[in-house]
């Protein structure tokens, strides 16, 4: 899916299952990975070389990323950048990627300064404050403004499907960073029991975001639940929870932003 994001030569989408296994497993074929990620971002008009992995860690560290990146977790996994949660660029042909199964890939941009990020916002990142965190380095390195920034909630598991009924402690971390608000009750889908807590992590990146000035109408979703949708995007509670198998799943789904350069009319190749 090519999300339309900013008005300038962005690319900004993430995959869905159609385009098989996109990490590298140990029972996957290391060539048959790439063939598939070849396939999903030549579909964007992008190569492969140019895009760079985090390696994520359920964190908050943001790194900068830079020409001399490109290629980083692209043919392997050990290359990816290590204990990554978030990454920030300027520089134009140079795709920042992260793999989920349900959490949340949070995209960034400044139209203004020409910098876009990209941050993986599970439930440990979002108690950290991964996305504020990202803003500040934008902040501190691009001297981006708040209110300038525009923000796109990718897919990822919402209150409609994330039960956490069974898992207090981490209801009531959230509650105590973020307040009740983030806590809804309501009914199972799935199993039909009744008065079920479910967390709400699109509205706890919202309200850090907004704690950093970044602006509620410049903060756009997706509102697409990757549980509810499981049979088009990978999801580790839908397999885990709720499927027969109960076995989290391996595969994940890539999100991808960065800035085209433009190249003039008619220009199809990205260098």
């Amino acid at each position: 899916m090519k999300f339309k994001f900013g008005k300038e030569n962005i690319v900004c989408g993430c995959s869905d299952l159609s385009y098989g296994t996109l990490v590298f497993l140990d029972d996957v074929l290391k060539e048959k990975v790439i063939k598939n990620r070849h396939k999903f971002f030549t579909r964007l008009g992008i190569r492969l070389e140019n895009t760079v992995f985090a390696g994520l860690a359920h964190g908050s560290k943001v790194s900068l990323v830079t020409e001399k990146d490109r290629g980083k977790g692209a043919f392997d996994s050990n290359s990816s950048l290590a204990n990554i949660d978030g990454m920030v660029t300027s520089t134009k042909n140079t795709f920042l990627i992260i793999g989920t199964a349900d959490c949340f890939p949070v995209f960034f941009y400044d139209p203004k300064k020409k910098v876009v990020g990209l941050a993986h916002a599970g439930w440990p990142g979002v108690l950290s404050l991964v996305c504020q965190k990202l803003v500040k380095v934008m902040q501190r390195n691009f001297d981006s403004d708040s209110k300038d920034l525009q923000v796109l909630l990718g897919p990822g598991i919402r209150s409609c499907c994330y039960d956490l009924t069974e898992v207090p402690e981490r209801l009531k971390k959230f509650s105590d960073v973020f307040e009740k608000e983030v806590i809804k009750v309501h009914n199972n889908k799935f199993f039909g029991l009744k008065n079920r807590k479910f967390l709400d992590i699109i509205s706890a990146i919202k309200i850090q975001l907004t704690g950093v000035g970044v602006l509620p109408e410049n903060i756009q979703d997706s509102k697409i639940c990757t549980c509810c949708e499981h049979d088009k995007y990978p999801s580790c509670y839908y397999t885990r929870e709720i499927s027969d198998k109960r076995k989290p799943t391996k595969r994940r789904m890539l999100s991808v932003i960065g800035i085209i350069r433009y190249q003039g009319p008619g220009a199809s190749e990205i260098n």
